[in-house]
């Protein structure tokens, strides 16, 4: 069985820095800023302007809610100069350490922000315009209501799938036990799938409860597959593709993992997720083809030349082909894209090596 270089989900990986493709077309047209925290702290202070930041997931249904009623409304939009307004997907590894690190554990959290990154309120949940408009309005105006008196957005007994989802997936990624059932109840409360909750479902299934913590690729692959067939066009289908290439490369079928991700990307080579999810899976797995890989890539970025994160990508898959000049330019063009990013420029100085009057000789 070949070995999977890999500790965090592979969608997590893919989806790191992506936010421009798996973002809703309304999060597009907001001003959100790009770049990791750090960029954002430098923007607000050089323009003076407090922060608002949008913590997410994927799988959230209020998150979209959110998305498309709050920030796609002509009232938000008046107002965006007013502030540097930022998303982050918690469960992107940047957005594990920022969620713990202002103690974010439900979604949407809205987290209203100084300069300099102190919080100074919150609103946890998906809350109608009027009343998140009035809240924005008081914080602007220096009079935010602490967070210890806002409402909670989750209770602890959830009357709808949706809310009830929320909680079984933080306890199928905690890998608590019997939260497959939670899963399967949610599940049959939308047969249809008409409010995507079963979808969702299943691959939380998939992900925590067969891969990642019960180490039954065999079962995963099963379920990814049954995605597939029953939701080819959904958004959980896409989400699925790359979990169902690790699942197969734990079973020995690295090839066929390969040839999975290819295919998909084939089929939608305007989809920046699928092509992270490629170079992702063939940075982090053995036995793949990597000439090949390098080389798909290098055609699909051509869709995709602004976007750092998949430059940087490519970079490491360059890399570990031993094309070291070919990862020295595209790290090149990932800084050029992102010239505050110090994790980029980190990763080319140590490519390139320091300069020639600080070596050792």
């Amino acid at each position: 069985m070949p070995r999977i270089i890999r500790k965090l989900s592979l969608v997590s990986l893919f989806l790191v820095g992506l936010s421009g493709f798996i973002s809703p077309a309304v999060a597009q047209q907001y001003p959100f800023v790009e770049g990791s925290f750090d960029d954002v702290l430098k923007i607000a202070q050089t323009r003076n302007q407090r922060i608002l930041v949008d913590v997410y997931t994927v799988w959230c249904g209020p998150c979209k809610r959110l998305i498309s009623e709050v920030f796609g409304s002509q009232e938000m939009h008046s107002i965006s100069d007013q502030f540097v307004a930022w998303r982050i997907d918690a469960e992107t590894p940047e957005g594990m350490v920022f969620a713990k690190q202002y103690n974010v554990q439900r979604y949407p959290t809205s987290l209203f922000l100084t300069k300099d990154g102190t919080e100074e309120t919150r609103i946890v949940g998906f809350r109608e315009l009027p009343g998140y408009m009035a809240e924005v309005r008081r914080w602007l105006a220096g009079q935010a209501t602490p967070a210890a008196t806002q409402p909670s957005a989750v209770a602890s007994k959830p009357t709808n799938p949706e809310d009830g989802f929320i909680l079984a997936y933080r306890s199928a990624f905690a890998g608590k036990p019997n939260v497959e059932a939670e899963l399967r109840a949610i599940m049959a409360q939308d047969l249809n799938n008409e409010r995507q909750i079963r979808a969702w479902a299943m691959l939380a299934i998939a992900e925590w409860v067969e891969l990642r913590h019960g180490n039954n690729p065999n079962a995963a692959e099963k379920t990814l597959r049954e995605i597939l067939r029953a939701y080819p066009e959904s958004q959980q289908a896409i989400y699925a593709v790359p979990i169902l290439a690790e699942a197969l490369a734990m079973q020995g079928k690295t090839k066929e993992g390969q040839k999975l991700l290819e295919k998909q990307l084939q089929q939608r080579p305007g989809d920046g997720r699928l092509v992270g999810a490629l170079l992702v899976f063939c940075a982090s797995t053995e036995d793949v083809d990597i000439k090949r890989c390098t080389k798909t890539s290098q055609n699909a970025l051509k869709s995709h030349s602004e976007s750092a994160p998949l430059w940087e990508a490519l970079a490491t898959v360059q890399q570990k082909a031993g094309q070291i000049d070919a990862a020295k330019a595209s790290l090149e063009r990932a800084v050029t894209l992102r010239p505050g990013n110090v994790w980029y420029s980190q990763r080319l100085e140590q490519l390139v090596g320091p300069p020639a009057n600080d070596r050792l000789f």
